[in-house]
């Protein structure tokens, strides 16, 4: 930092954990005490229950601020014209439309900017020191013991290579644990307070052979506890290589809305088909156990041609109402897709930000069976 050489406490192969970073060079980094009431203020956040966030169909435990370098924005929408693209384990392309630049969160370009103006680190193999490069952020507020983030590694494929990943709590934040694991997540090689104030720096080879995970508080083991879990917020700060501009944007967006619409009713009636076969398994099960012994050979064959018949009149009956359901379902969005030319409607961020919404609300009225 500045030429003054910092000192942490190893993680893994290449990664060092530094406890009260923020306090001790808080000048350097323009960072106070308020910051953390400063950033739950923000009108940027994600909120956990938005589709666009949804991992798998279900709620995330925690909500989210996606920030991406400073530059230039559309006038109608504020999106910027490029924007850092990292990819992860469920993220969908809508949430490229949910990007700001750091400088509409001043507690993350505030931190930015003393970062790569300051912080300097090498690894074991580096001839000579690197300066901080930073270029993407996401903020995540954890609200309560029971908001976590399972283990996972982090993705690189859209990282720049062999570039660390800086994990920052802010000040004010309250204290959770992560915890380290092998690859097959089974078992925990180590474990770590987050405090208020800290930094981790995770290398990629750390990240290449351990998996991370803040863990609920039930799982928490350093931690005793003696009151309720308060909310912490953390930055991820990456370097990445890709960026998508306002065309990628369009097109990769309207793809994924479309996409989901065709899936939505495909996997309902995949999961109704599975469920049904499994019932009609276990009627065969139960009619083989019911005659004596020695009769089971004899009728064996008989139920299971009955089986067979039964469960073919059934697969063959619900993708008919797989294609129905599916054909209500492409009916019920259609609108917002094309317009009266067959055309995709949107062609500029302002249209693509329209589509968004309208998909956000018709998806909610679909679920609510308005």
């Amino acid at each position: 930092m500045c030429g003054e050489e910092i000192h942490g406490q190893q993680i893994g192969p290449d990664s060092v954990y530094i406890r009260n970073f923020a306090q001790i060079y808080k000048t350097k980094l323009s960072v106070d005490e308020n910051m953390n009431d400063s950033i739950m203020q923000s009108e940027n956040w994600v909120d956990r229950k938005h589709s666009a966030i949804q991992y798998r169909g279900k709620d995330l435990k925690r909500a989210k601020i996606f920030s991406c370098k400073n530059r230039d924005v559309d006038p109608e929408t504020g999106i910027p014209l490029e924007i850092e693209s990292y990819e992860y384990t469920g993220r969908t392309a809508r949430i490229m439309l949910k990007h700001v630049p750091f400088r509409e969160e001043p507690v993350v370009h505030n931190l930015v900017q003393g970062l790569q103006a300051h912080l300097e680190y090498k690894f074991e193999d580096d001839s000579a020191m690197r300066k901080a490069v930073i270029n993407h952020c996401i903020v995540t507020r954890y609200v309560d013991e029971e908001d976590n983030i399972g283990f996972h590694q982090d993705k690189i494929r859209t990282m720049t290579p062999n570039s660390p990943i800086w994990i920052f709590s802010t000040l004010g934040s309250e204290r959770r644990e992560m915890h380290f694991a092998n690859l097959k997540k089974n078992k925990v090689l180590g474990k770590l307070v987050m405090e208020p104030g800290s930094l981790l720096v995770l290398g990629p080879q750390t990240n290449a052979t351990m998996t991370h995970s803040i863990v609920s508080g039930k799982d928490e083991v350093l931690l005793k506890r003696t009151s309720p879990v308060g909310t912490r917020i953390s930055m991820v700060f990456r370097d990445i290589a890709v960026t998508w501009n306002e065309q990628d944007c369009v097109k990769k967006v309207t793809a994924s809305i479309q996409s989901s619409i065709r899936n939505r009713a495909k996997k309902n009636h995949e999961n109704n088909l599975k469920r049904r076969r499994k019932t009609i398994e276990k009627a065969f099960a139960e009619q083989l156990e019911s005659p004596p012994k020695q009769r089971v050979k004899n009728v064996s064959n008989l139920i299971m041609k009955k089986v067979r018949k039964d469960y073919h009149t059934t697969k063959s009956k619900e993708w008919q109402k797989a294609q129905t359901h599916q054909d209500q379902v492409m009916k019920f969005f259609n609108p917002i897709l094309v317009d009266a030319d067959g055309n995709n409607k949107p062609k500029c961020y302002k249209e693509l930000v329209d589509l968004d919404t309208q998909y956000e609300k018709r998806l909610q009225d679909w679920k609510t069976g308005k």
